[in-house]
């Protein structure tokens, strides 16, 4: 799986935090450390385990854990039609 952000989004960091802003929907979302991380590598060339790798390196995180959060905020994400 390689997640993309979608256009139409505008991203703020705040401190470890995000804004997103999405003008198509007309929402604003506030991603935590753990999901902004993930959020700032959905580009459409890294997978979901390379960015689990990444939450571990942060983090200090087990794998597996790191995979799980991951794939449940992609999941979020796509739901949220922030990522594809």
């Amino acid at each position: 799986m390689y997640p993309k952000q979608r256009d139409g989004i505008t991203i703020q960091a705040v401190g470890d935090e995000m804004v997103v802003l999405d003008q198509d929907n007309d929402q604003i979302h506030q991603l935590n450390a753990t999901a902004s991380l993930i959020l700032s590598h959905c580009d459409g060339e890294k997978s979901d385990l390379f960015i689990a790798d990444e939450l571990v390196r942060c983090f200090a995180i087990d794998q597996s854990v790191a995979i799980n959060d991951v794939q449940n905020a992609i999941v979020q994400l796509r739901e949220l039609e922030l990522v594809y």
